[in-house]
């Protein structure tokens, strides 16, 4: 026999993981972005032998981004310095990583171990 808070609860679980995983997603995509437009600047800078661009108003993070790369912070808090690396993308990456491993795999195991349990 099903337990309907059971299920209620278990998939709520799931949407919470499915979100976590996302919002990391979307600032990994976000912190390549822009350092793929900050590489691209300062190599057209160097090709056209001109002083490399400044920073301009327009260049600060808009408030949805800021919000999104700080709720993947406070996420990834955890195992920031789970990997010895000074690479800025050795760091995201690894983040990434055991974030969706932590978050996606392991919460989504352990949502069907206590439905299996349960039944």
């Amino acid at each position: 026999m099903e337990n309907p808070t059971l299920n209620w609860i278990t998939g709520l679980i799931r949407l919470a993981s499915w979100v976590v995983c996302l919002i990391v997603v979307a600032a990994f995509i976000l912190f390549a972005t822009h350092s793929a437009d900050g590489a691209t600047a300062g190599e057209v800078a160097q090709l056209g032998n001109s002083a490399p661009l400044t920073k301009t108003a327009a260049d600060k993070p808009s408030s949805v981004r800021q919000t999104i790369t700080n709720a993947s912070n406070t996420l990834t808090s955890p195992f920031t310095n789970v990997f010895n690396t000074t690479n800025t993308w050795g760091i995201h990456a690894s983040q990434l990583v055991i974030a969706l491993l932590l978050y996606g795999f392991g919460v989504s195991y352990a949502v069907r171990w206590i439905r299996l349990r349960r039944e």
